[in-house]
């Protein structure tokens, strides 16, 4: 009985693991390589024993763990231990690494917050879902200090995958069977915070609605195609009272209308019709604008002169009589009068009863990824709809892209383009097919009508446009309370560049954040930064100081930043890049996840003299000096831990303009030593304030990172470069405490560059001497032992391996 009841607790215990104690793929690989390495007979004694020992750390952590999760097996069952793995793990000592941020919501309560309930997940392969997409895109690029939250079902058959909504809310919340009680968000939450507006995008049971009221502050409802309308326009009237309405949806909607705080229509002519109907004036319309998700200035580029495409969703019967409509009674008078012609039928939905019976020019495209290419590759765009209410986004997206409409009156009801100039409408099937027509064979009309439709869509149809209504209707504040943000000191040392100091200056007076003070310091150039500078002060506030000499270092800005601080954190921001708005606040929020981070930084775009973007640093440069997919998510992880395992061999951090560090820490880390450096002072500078606490990063290229030829990294010399890079590479492997043969690691892509370059060699040797003399001893030494006629060539034949290998260790 005892065998049988400690099996049962093992097993139990097992279940009850997480995922993290199974070694993943990575680590599988890792140990493989291990094991191989160890087979290798070339290889040496020291080295043997060293792969063992990471061998014999990675194999036995699963064993350590499964102990510390299961209590000892006693005559009778016991339940295994409710802490977690990771707990278990630091219980026994072992190394863990936090490859996530773990963010606490409550840290974050002076946000302001809005709970979306929606009943399909808001995806581009529906109108409604990439509306939904669009308005939180444009309130998180305008107020990243927005918390917004999305209370969905899921049906990835329906719609496909969140992906999109994934990337752009704070969290998602999923209901089991279309339940989106009060009860089940509960239940689904865990936590529940109170929001200050909740908005439902679809209708729900009346009850539903008003349980609401115990988190929600403000409650909105947004009928994506108005019941009410709907049957106003079965009817043949303008508006019906409430009283008199028939569907029992459409009495649902006006329940409900009447029940929350605001009504937000997608169209003007849907709230004048519920307006009338239900007698409310809380309602306004935030119109549908066109989606940057969806469309790229690329796809008008493969223009096709006889193409016709209708762009819908067909799982709506709207769209599906107006398809119906126009095959049966448009569609062969085309034929008639232009010919063959290539009819398009784009979009996600069964139409083949519609389409059961042949139909010459006809083309099926079915569901795309992406409408973009399908509208930029026909030559006019229809809108057939001859019932329905909402609001008519295929014009919009047709005109985005330069494509003229021809349209039926319901369709283009409602919308600013003019009938002859920026479209053709009419409800009639030969005048309807006469326009077509005519676009078709005229393609002067036709570029001039989509100039003049693209115009008007651009003038009133873009989100940005929407954003003042989008404010008032969401209840954001102009300016969310800062209490118990930290203060910011921006530092921007100045010299020569003032071709983009204005730039760089205006990001930062920008950025989305009201605890910020800024210092420009400029270290006498002789250019025009003085009078940029001069300039720019009579707009933007901030502090400048201009040194009347030169003081020979990029690093005295940073000496007056560590002397001259009261803020909380110090952001660094080199005087020739520009970043973002959102990157302070994100970078705060970041920071505040963990009380331990003392620094965070995010990725960069690399941009050229004329702000054109080369690459991204997640993309090339953390793949070619660290690792190829480390940097490509959001971690936060122990300083001591990325000083010896990546910091002392290349620097993390590749532009200071995206790191944010606490003042405390800046001061302890910088030192007078730092200002003889003129290339890796950054690089020391960070791995002494990893000794400090933890670091963070943030997987979004917020940072634009300037390449140029002014940039001191271009027009530092070679063998200075080297120099100042190995000093770094031993002091911080010094610092981290790493054995002879972690240092040779660390150094030995200096050593064959050097041992193949003589010349340089004595150069930098040179330089070494001067700058640091216990490093030039301690280099030399390095050198002399691994190049060494019987060391070397194996030396070099081996290190692509042995980098492998130390790279996954």
């Amino acid at each position: 009985m005892t065998s049988i009841s400690r099996r049962k607790a093992e097993l139990k215990a097992r279940k009850s693991r997480l995922n993290v104690a199974r070694p993943s793929f990575g680590q599988r690989v890792q140990i493989a390589a291990l094991k191989l390495a160890l087979m290798c007979p070339w290889l040496s004694e020291r080295s043997k024993r060293r792969f063992s020992r990471s061998l014999a750390k990675r194999t036995s952590n699963d064993q350590k763990l499964a102990a510390a999760v299961m209590v000892e097996g006693t005559e009778e069952y016991q339940e295994p231990a409710t802490f977690s793995e990771k707990e278990a793990m630091r219980r026994l000592g072992l190394a863990v690494e936090e490859n996530h941020i773990a963010v606490d919501r409550h840290l974050d309560r002076e946000c302001h917050s809005i709970l979306i309930v929606s009943t399909h997940m808001p995806t581009t392969r529906h109108a409604g879902g990439l509306r939904i997409l669009d308005m939180i895109e444009v309130i998180k690029s305008r107020n990243s200090k927005v918390y917004i939250e999305l209370f969905v079902s899921f049906n990835k058959s329906l719609l496909g995958g969140g992906g999109e909504a994934h990337a752009l809310v704070d969290r998602v919340v999923y209901a089991d069977n279309y339940d989106f009680s009060i009860a089940q968000y509960r239940k689904k939450s865990g936590s529940v915070r109170h929001f200050d507006v909740v908005d439902f995008q679809f209708p729900q049971p009346i009850e539903t609605i008003k349980a609401y009221r115990e988190i929600g502050d403000r409650l909105i409802f947004t009928p994506m195609e108005s019941l009410i309308r709907t049957e106003c326009l079965k009817r043949g009237v303008p508006s019906i009272p409430e009283a008199e309405l028939d569907e029992a949806d459409a009495k649902l909607e006006a329940q409900i209308c009447r029940l929350v705080d605001e009504v937000v229509c997608v169209s003007r002519i849907d709230a004048d019709c519920i307006a009338e109907s239900v007698g409310i004036d809380t309602i306004t319309s935030i119109e549908t604008g066109v989606s940057s998700i969806e469309f790229l200035e690329s796809d008008a580029a493969n223009r096709s002169r006889n193409a016709v495409c209708f762009i819908a969703y067909f799982g709506s019967n709207t769209n599906r009589d107006a398809l119906r409509w126009y095959l049966d009674e448009v569609h062969p008078h085309v034929i008639d009068e232009f010919g063959d012609y290539d009819f398009r039928i784009v979009g996600r939905g069964n139409v083949s009863d519609i389409l059961a019976k042949p139909r010459p020019c006809v083309s099926y495209v079915g569901e795309v990824d992406r409408v973009g290419p399908e509208i930029g590759h026909a030559a006019v765009g229809i809108a057939p709809a001859l019932s329905g209410a909402g609001f008519r986004g295929k014009v919009n997206q047709y005109a985005h892209l330069g494509l003229p409409t021809v349209a039926t009156p319901i369709s283009a009801n409602g919308l600013k383009y003019e009938h002859g100039h920026s479209i053709l409408v009419s409800e009639d099937p030969r005048q309807f097919a006469a326009y077509v027509v005519e676009l078709l064979k005229d393609s002067e009309r036709r570029d001039q009508m989509g100039r003049a439709a693209y115009d008007v869509c651009k003038q009133y149809y873009g989100w940005e446009s929407k954003w003042p209504e989008i404010k008032r209707t969401y209840a954001i504040p102009a300016s969310i309370s800062a209490q118990g943000l930290p203060s910011v000191h921006a530092i921007v040392p100045s010299y020569q560049h003032g071709n983009y100091i204005e730039q760089r200056i205006r990001s930062i007076a920008d950025q989305d954040y009201d605890k910020l003070r800024i210092t420009v310091i400029d270290d006498c150039s002789d250019d025009n930064s003085e009078a940029v500078i001069r300039k720019l002060q009579e707009e933007v506030e901030f502090e400048y100081i201009r040194n009347e000499k030169n003081s020979g270092t990029p690093f005295s800005a940073w000496e007056y930043a560590a002397k001259n601080t009261a803020e909380d954190l110090i952001w660094i921001c080199e005087s020739d890049d520009s970043c973002d708005r959102t990157l302070v606040p994100k970078l705060v929020k970041t920071m505040r996840t963990r009380p331990d981070i003392n620094m965070a930084y995010c990725g960069s775009l690399i941009i050229d003299a004329d702000n054109n973007i080369i690459e991204t640093t997640a993309d090339r440069y953390f793949p070619s000096v660290f690792h190829p997919t480390r940097w490509r998510r959001s971690f936060a992880v122990d300083g001591k831990y990325e000083l010896k395992e990546f910091q002392a061999r290349g620097m993390v951090v590749p532009n200071m303009s995206s790191l944010l560090v606490k003042t405390d820490t800046f001061q302890k880390a910088f030192g007078q030593d730092i200002k003889k450096y003129r290339l890796a002072g950054d690089w020391l500078f960070v791995g002494r304030a990893m000794q400090y606490g933890s670091i963070a990063y943030l997987a979004e290229n917020l940072n634009h990172f300037r390449r140029h030829p002014q940039t001191a990294r271009v027009k530092t010399k070679i063998a200075r470069s080297y120099a100042e890079h190995i000093i770094v590479r031993v002091q911080l492997s010094l610092l981290a405490e790493v054995g002879p043969t972690e240092l040779f690691f660390n150094l030995k892509h200096d050593i064959v560059d050097l041992y193949r370059d003589e010349s340089l060699l004595a150069d930098v040797m040179t330089l070494l001497k001067s700058l640091d003399a216990d490093v030039y001893d301690l280099f030399k030494k390095a050198y002399d032992e691994y190049t060494s006629p019987t060391k070397a060539e194996d030396m070099i034949r081996c290190i692509t391996f042995r980098r492998y290998i130390y790279d996954h260790r």
